[in-house]
């Protein structure tokens, strides 16, 4: 009989295992959390994931899901930048989707082979060589294999993200085009200022079709562009910019974005686990974040203040649609190894510094 776990019964989980290994609880008992056994005399066994701590990075690269937190994530590294004597510990470099990489340039075809071409430059470019480097924006996974070329083969390029159930994205999203700041990104989506997301699925539901579709559909009857559901999906930006990752047909690029997390990501968080997350990070990455800034909930950047209750019956549509262009099936598969790589951590490192204060404790006096 096979069981489905739920993420948040694994982070209950998790919370138990970390106790018991606080408590000195002895391990004489076996339970698969996650996709990672734990078995009897404590041995975990990790085939496909590691938490290895990567103090060696180079390059570390954060292909920003949009609403997914990065705002906070960005805020508090941010704070992490100077050391205590005022000294650069990394250097950070925006990248925006535009013809020059910045702010003030011309907004670029970004599956133009040439844009990834200039984008892979643009960092070889920037990056000084004296310090590590931190990159982030808004594109699809890409790997930096030109950088390593050209800057140096033994250099270490690492790769992290944030998620968030689908569910929860797709409303934040539309909220968040919806509102008055963000009025040319809902003239750009065919978002009326003042359609609802429950008016807009309830439309769309009740269309011809009666779903979103990758391609925006030429059709005056509906109040709002239902496509943003399909081509906002988290696993486009794992995926990466081959044709299989904009199919119509999901199927392939879910796949790839599957073992591009598996092969190719050091860590991918939840926003769901913010505060967990980001102490997981501090462990993985100590050179880019700082126990001293750590994230709280209280704390999170870019909330959409204009917020207004969704019905059921909007979320199941929602459920439904994301279900079927995979993208549940994914946010499952990356909230699995999740919970393997923070089972990792506490019992390779946190556990491990439990036991540490214990022996100070002791030899104190």
């Amino acid at each position: 009989t096979t069981t489905t776990t739920t993420t948040r019964e694994r982070g209950s989980n998790v919370q138990r295992m970390w106790l018991m290994s606080v408590l000195g609880v002895g391990w004489g008992w076996g339970v698969v959390l996650g996709g990672a056994a734990v078995v009897d005399g404590g041995d975990l066994n990790f085939s496909k994931t590691t938490c290895r701590v990567r103090k060696g990075t180079s390059l570390l690269v954060y292909n920003r899901v949009p609403k997914a937190g990065s705002t906070t994530m960005l805020a508090h590294l941010e704070k992490a930048v100077l050391s205590e004597n005022g000294s650069k510990k990394f250097d950070v470099l925006p990248i925006r989707a535009t013809n020059n990489f910045k702010g003030d340039g011309i907004r670029a075809k970004v599956r133009d082979p040439n844009w990834l071409s200039s984008l892979e430059d643009y960092v070889i470019e920037e990056y000084s060589g004296r310090r590590p480097m931190f990159i982030h924006g808004h594109f699809m996974f890409m790997k930096f294999e030109r950088f390593q070329q050209r800057v140096g083969r033994g250099l270490d390029v690492e790769y992290i993200n944030m998620l968030r159930h689908p569910v929860s994205k797709i409303i934040s999203q539309y909220q968040y085009l919806q509102s008055s700041a963000r009025g040319n990104k809902r003239d750009q989506l065919y978002i009326e200022k003042d359609v609802t997301l429950d008016m807009c699925v309830e439309a769309i539901a009740n269309s011809e079709v009666g779903r979103p579709s990758l391609e925006k559909e030429d059709n005056d009857k509906l109040p709002c562009d239902g496509s943003f559901i399909i081509r906002s999906s988290q696993w486009r930006y794992f995926c990466g910019y081959d044709r299989v990752c904009f199919m119509q047909d999901p199927t392939e690029g879910v796949e790839q974005a599957k073992q591009n997390i598996l092969n190719n990501f050091a860590f991918v968080g939840l926003l769901e686990e913010l505060e967990l997350s980001y102490r997981a990070l501090e462990t993985l990455f100590p050179q880019f974040f700082t126990i001293e800034h750590r994230i709280e909930e209280e704390s999170r950047q870019n909330v959409n203040k204009e917020k207004y209750i969704v019905s059921a019956s909007t979320r199941k549509h929602l459920m439904k649609w994301l279900d079927e262009s995979g993208e549940m099936d994914f946010y499952h598969f990356a909230a699995a190894i999740f919970w393997d790589k923070i089972t990792c951590i506490m019992s390779r490192y946190w556990r491990t510094a439990h036991i540490r204060e214990d022996f100070g404790v002791l030899n104190e006096g």
